[in-house]
């Protein structure tokens, strides 16, 4: 076994944080994920939309749909996969 080798190898999702459209496709992607996975995803997503040194419009509505993404998932803890 090669010493980097990662067993647990998940497929690569494209990810965006700089518009609402990038972080809609983000989410809609997403929803195949493990709940836990997908809300480290997003949290990450968004706090780049949110902290970013040159914030544009298009990355405040990102955030606030990352956000409200996030309320739906804690509203919803106890499932396995996002639906």
């Amino acid at each position: 076994m090669p010493l980097f080798n990662n067993a647990r190898h998940r497929s690569r999702i494209p990810l965006h944080y700089g518009t609402a459209k990038g972080a809609r496709n983000t989410i809609r992607r997403l929803k195949t994920q493990p709940i836990g996975y997908a809300k480290q995803v997003v949290r990450t997503m968004m706090y780049r939309a949110v902290y970013h040194k040159h914030q544009t419009k298009g990355m405040k509505d990102a955030a606030s749909i990352y956000r409200g993404f996030l309320r739906s998932l804690s509203s919803s803890h106890t499932r396995k996969k996002v639906s």
